[in-house]
């Protein structure tokens, strides 16, 4: 049987997985088996605009824990640059500025084969 968490976290995974989709990207799940083998290949394949494979790994708290004051410092701001000591910056972004960041097209052509 499965853990309630996992089936929640696949459920917020497919939903991440449409939002991509909607956007016209061409986007799929991760193959289960690999992530239990320790491959750690991403909850999704999307690829860029380049035809470039891009993981995306997707997280849930049901709470928010640890994702509040994210949110409170990235409030009416377009972006939020996460610095620290001797690290790459990260950068947070609404999803949909995300989205228009990737420059999402309908029209895409599939490269999502040479995922496979």
């Amino acid at each position: 049987m499965t853990a309630r968490s996992k089936i929640i976290g696949n459920r917020w995974e497919s939903n991440v997985l449409k939002k991509y989709q909607d956007a016209g990207f061409e986007a799929k799940k991760t193959y289960q088996p690999a992530q239990s083998a320790g491959l750690d290949p991403g909850d999704i394949y999307l690829t860029g605009p380049q035809g470039e494979v891009i993981k995306v790994e997707v997280k849930y708290r049901r709470t928010g824990a640890g994702f509040k004051t994210l949110r409170k410092w990235i409030y009416k701001k377009d972006h939020l640059i996460l610095c620290e000591p001797y690290v790459e910056p990260l950068v947070v972004l609404r999803f949909e500025d995300y989205i228009q960041l990737l420059g999402a097209n309908n029209d895409r052509n599939s490269s999502m084969e040479r995922i496979k």
